[in-house]
């Protein structure tokens, strides 16, 4: 009996123990995965947010501009393009009349449809703000979407229509890509009010829709439960409920769920529960010759099991025991392997981006803060944060897509790291292209140096898929003064001095002074104000006269754009471009200076002030130029104003010759041929490259300001002027001298050979008002030119 009592006592309990640790196991792991998918599912939210906040001012500007005249089609038409700037997340912009009726769209429809048996539609006219719908199938483009409206009223307060918009999974899934770090592994699904799918993202790939009752994804969002059953399986999950307004009910689900292959298998321990009752008969049966060779292994098993609840290194043991329980012990350790495994794996996925293997910003965040401490504490060290952008990236992304971006990324990533690593320096990714480094504080003596010489290294040339790709980025340099500032304040300063940087050209370094913070922000609110600052006449374009330089008499014009910020003030395109730029946003910069300045023509014409030869030049971005649609949006917008091409001149920097190179030479062939002309603009400014004035193309060349601001003080500089003008009419260019202010340069430039002078001389970008009232003055006088500032005098 002694040793039937000591068989039962030990295995009872190394029974009851690996019960128990099928559930502490599985505690400690659901815990882990938890925090990666509540993380995941706030990420998104925060994208949903942005996107549906941008969505909600788009219909409310649209609404309130086209309201007050609904039948006005070219203003509708206005307003609905502008608004897609936005960006591709967004379906096309449509407006339907009271009755349904689509009657403008920013898309190509087909005619005769209409909206009214959508809810939505009836729901907006009965609702004072935005409604969303459930997923519905486009009628436009066949895929699920959801959709936005909002009634558009009429200053009687009469409904002239419904302005709506929306957007599909594709959005979706770029919105999972950018809250990251990790998706792998996890299943996704955004669901809309009535718990139906309208995007799945899994681990397997592939659609598989289904169907969630709202009131249990309620139930998950509010924390009352947090398994869902479905797809035929039990699933742990994270759920976010989104809505319009508080009180409301939700419009869309956010899910993220675990699949049964991510968490620890216990098939294992299931199986071994029958082993265990045929252990204990077996036990039972043998009774103390089995002592040696049940008792021990059952006190090792139990030991074992002991030390997997605590998280402990299993103990090394060895010896003789029956088969049944030589398995048990395999199983277990082996269940121990793949928890540490696990646990491992979740732990450094919560600090570090998936893509580049560097640390994320949850990583870089608990790093400050305990650098900031120590601070605190009286540690004699400094802190400096490095913020680096790659130049350009957004322009990479566009082109080439998604999958080449990451391979740039993880390429940049990679010798980002390499480069920091033997200077201790923490490395983290905080965005797309956007990386932190923050040096160790040994190596905070030479910052700027070691900055600089980390931008040389990322500017050498990249192997990305057997080609070669050239990449600068700009830094923002930041040291620590407060050490009471939280991490998110240090983080955004040392942006707001990379932008700095940007502002003053790619590929620089800039160390964080306060007036940065008021740029940046002024930057936030351009980023997200300039979209419909054309649509909301908040955009318009001035002119400035260009003369002969002979006898004053009225030459050109060149149109340049302002932006009269509601707040800002009036903002110079210096101000605005770049960062149109950046945002994607320039194209619809271009196509607006394009349109105003041929409508001018037209105009012009109309008011017989349209002289022969009298064109009108319009700056052209680079990254505008080399778009994809550029050449068709310029015909159409030359054919929208009956405008012939001669008309135009394209203003291009040097600069944008010097990064679009050969590209730029097939698209200025095909515009040459529909009579458009094209100037050089900013010659001098920096590059001065002469291979480009032997292009048939240009002929008209215009000198920088910076080399005309001395050109009648320093001998230099005329030198370099005469040599300009003689080389420009050797290829049968002509010469614009940009910059005229005073007298003694007008008459010294005409001496020198410029063609045309162009300056506040002459007058500043006027209206196009007071442009026509300059073309009758020189047509009545016969020259701009002040009678001092004549070259004959």
């Amino acid at each position: 009996m002694t040793v039937i009592t000591l068989v039962l006592g030990m295995l009872l309990p190394a029974v009851v123990s690996i019960l128990m640790l099928m559930a502490s196991t599985q505690s400690r792991i659901s815990e882990e995965e938890n925090m990666m998918r509540a993380g995941l599912v706030e990420g998104m939210g925060l994208q949903v947010d942005e996107v549906v906040d941008a969505l909600a001012q788009s219909l409310e500007v649209i609404a309130a501009n086209g309201g007050a005249d609904a039948d006005d089609a070219t203003r509708w038409t206005r307003l609905l393009q502008a608004s897609r700037a936005f960006g591709k997340q967004f379906l096309e912009f449509h407006v339907a009349n009271p009755n349904g009726d689509v009657i403008s769209s920013s898309a190509s429809l087909p005619e005769g449809i209409n909206v009214a048996d959508r809810a939505y539609f009836s729901t907006s006219l009965a609702t004072e703000g935005m409604v969303a719908s459930e997923g519905l199938v486009s009628r436009h483009t066949g895929q699920i979407a959801l959709y936005f409206a909002l009634a558009v009223r009429s200053d009687e307060e009469a409904h002239s229509g419904v302005v709506f918009a929306g957007f599909n999974g594709e959005v979706f899934g770029d919105m999972l890509r950018k809250a990251g770090p990790r998706s792998d592994g996890l299943t996704v699904f955004v669901l809309d009010r009535n718990g139906d799918s309208v995007y799945e993202h899994l681990p397997s790939g592939g659609r598989h829709p289904v169907h969630i009752p709202p009131a249990d994804l309620r139930d998950c969002a509010d924390g009352r439960r947090a398994w869902l059953e479905f797809g035929g399986t039990r699933h742990a999950v994270s759920v976010m409920a989104k809505r319009l307004a508080t009180g409301e009910a939700p419009y869309l689900y956010l899910l993220v769920s675990t699949p049964d292959e991510s968490f620890f298998s216990l098939s294992t321990l299931r199986g071994v529960t029958p082993l265990l009752l045929g252990t204990l008969c077996v036990a039972l049966a043998a009774l103390a010759a089995a002592n040696r060779r049940i008792v021990h292994p059952l006190e090792s098993l139990t030991r074992k099991v002991q030390a997997i609840e605590a998280g402990q290194p299993l103990p090394e043991t060895a010896m003789e025991s029956v088969r049944e329980i030589g398995g048990l012990q395999t199983a277990v350790t082996r269940m121990a392997q793949a928890i540490s495994q696990r646990e491992q794996e979740l732990a450094w996925f919560a600090t570090h981006d998936d893509l580049t293997g560097l640390a994320n910003r949850k990583a870089l965040h608990e790093m400050l803060a305990a650098r900031l401490d120590r601070l605190e504490e009286g540690a004699s060290e400094t802190v400096a944060v490095i913020f680096i952008d790659i130049d350009r990236f957004k322009a990479i992304n566009d082109s080439m897509g998604h999958t080449w971006g990451d391979n740039v990324i993880a390429a940049f990533a990679a010798r980002l790291g390499a480069f920091m690593h033997p200077l201790h320096a923490f490395c983290a990714r905080v965005g797309g292209d956007e990386f932190v480094v923050v040096p160790d504080a040994s190596a905070t003596h030479n910052v700027v140096r070691d900055t600089r010489a980390l931008l040389a290294h990322l500017g050498t040339p990249y192997d990305i898929n057997g080609r070669e790709v050239r990449l600068s980025a700009s830094a923002g340099v930041l040291f620590v003064g407060d050490p009471g500032e939280s991490p998110d304040v240090i983080i955004r300063n040392a942006n707001a001095a990379m932008h700095r940087s940007k502002e003053r050209g790619f590929g620089r370094i800039s160390i964080f002074r306060p007036l940065h913070l008021d740029s940046y922000m002024l930057r936030l609110d351009i980023e997200r104000e300039l979209p419909l600052a054309a649509a909301t006449g908040q955009l318009h374009m001035v002119y400035q006269p260009i003369v002969n330089a002979s006898d004053g008499s009225l030459h050109s014009f060149e149109a340049l754009m302002r932006w009269n910020h509601p707040r800002h003030g009036s903002l110079s395109p210096a101000t605005f471009i770049t960062v149109a730029e950046q945002t994607g946003h320039v194209g619809l910069l271009g196509d607006f200076a394009l349109r105003e300045a041929g409508a001018c023509v037209r105009r012009f014409g109309e008011a017989g002030l349209l002289t022969p030869g009298l064109r009108f030049g319009v700056n052209i971005s680079p990254a505008h130029l080399m778009a994809q649609d550029f050449l068709s949006d310029i015909e159409s917008v030359l054919d929208a104003v009956s405008v012939p091409g001669d008309r135009i001149t394209l203003e291009v920097t040097e600069s944008a010759l010097i990064s679009t190179g050969a590209e730029l030479m097939g698209r200025l062939e095909t515009l040459a041929k529909r009579g458009l002309n094209f100037a050089i603009d900013d010659y001098g400014a920096g590059y001065s490259n002469i291979q480009y004035l032997a292009s048939e193309h240009f002929r008209v060349i215009k000198i920088d300001k910076s080399l005309i601001d001395e050109v009648h003080l320093r001998d230099r500089m005329r030198a370099i002027v005469r040599s300009t003008v003689q080389l420009a009419h050797s290829l049968g260019c002509k010469i614009v001298a940009e910059g005229v202010e005073t007298h003694a340069q007008a008459n010294l430039l005409a001496r020198l050979g410029c063609d045309y002078l162009q300056g506040y001389l002459f007058s500043r970008p006027v209206p196009e008002t007071d442009a026509m009232r300059l073309a009758i003055r020189a047509m009545d006088q016969g020259t701009l030119l002040p009678p001092e500032a004549h070259p004959d005098a």
